[in-house]
């Protein structure tokens, strides 16, 4: 995986290992990527059960199953507990009723299931780069501040760019909760140098801390919005795991 993590100065990535999970500090963001063929094999609840079987499209079927595994495993190394309910506020936004101070947020991009995990608010999103009508989508979603960063003449320029902010607003939407429907239009982008270095919407900064990386021949965007600059952003690949248990 060719990998570049576009952080602050003062930011510090650290690959994390086995023997160090389950160690989440304030101020710090942990993220977790695997697919969907490579999650612990654990149970699900029952109530997960009844979830998945609504689900009509395997292949949704599939991620939603991969996904609340990882979750479960997650939940029972940073909160010795196998024992959770995930609810979600009336805007959607999923919780955990019996741990308030602690903070999650889900993406998926083809078979990819990213989480994000935090002590405060933390919203996360993963696209992959492909073949968009950009400037469209664009003026649809975009503020006329964001507009201003696409040129009809640079179309290569232009598509690193909206992948930029559209993950970046994507995820201070989730991490505030409101969801796409709620204001994409709305949250505004801070650029420097091509970067998105905050979100501005309902009265509060979102700092963005993004990412890209290509995985074979696919080239993937991805973004963190927190109220806080992380310190530490620590990044696992459950993949490279030998193994996982919960």
């Amino acid at each position: 995986m060719d990998f570049n993590f576009l952080t602050t100065d003062n930011q510090q990535l650290r690959i994390g290992y086995q023997q160090d999970i389950g160690k989440l500090l304030p101020e710090e963001v942990h993220l977790w990527l695997a697919t969907i063929d490579h999650v612990p094999d654990l149970l699900l609840s029952t109530e997960e059960q009844d979830q998945l079987n609504t689900i009509k499209l395997p292949f949704a079927a599939r991620r939603f199953e991969s996904t609340r595994k990882l979750l479960r495993y997650l939940f029972s190394v940073y909160l010795s507990s196998s024992e959770f309910q995930i609810k979600k506020t009336d805007q959607g936004k999923p919780f955990l009723p019996a741990f308030p101070e602690f903070y999650f947020s889900v993406t998926h991009s083809k078979t990819m299931i990213m989480i994000a995990l935090s002590r405060g608010p933390v919203g996360i999103d993963l696209e992959r780069v492909r073949e968009l009508p950009v400037i469209p989508i664009a003026q649809r979603f975009f503020s006329p501040q964001e507009l201003f960063f696409l040129q009809d003449e640079k179309p290569q320029q232009n598509q690193k760019i909206f992948f930029k902010l559209w993950t970046a607003k994507e995820a201070a939407l989730k991490a505030d909760g409101a969801g796409i429907a709620f204001g994409m239009k709305n949250n505004v982008a801070t650029m420097e140098e091509e970067k998105v270095t905050s979100i501005f919407y309902q009265q509060q900064s979102w700092n963005i801390s993004s990412w890209d990386f290509r995985e074979g021949n696919e080239s993937f965007f991805g973004a963190i919005a927190t109220l806080f600059i992380p310190t530490v952003i620590h990044w696992y690949d459950l993949r490279m795991f030998d193994k996982v248990s919960a």
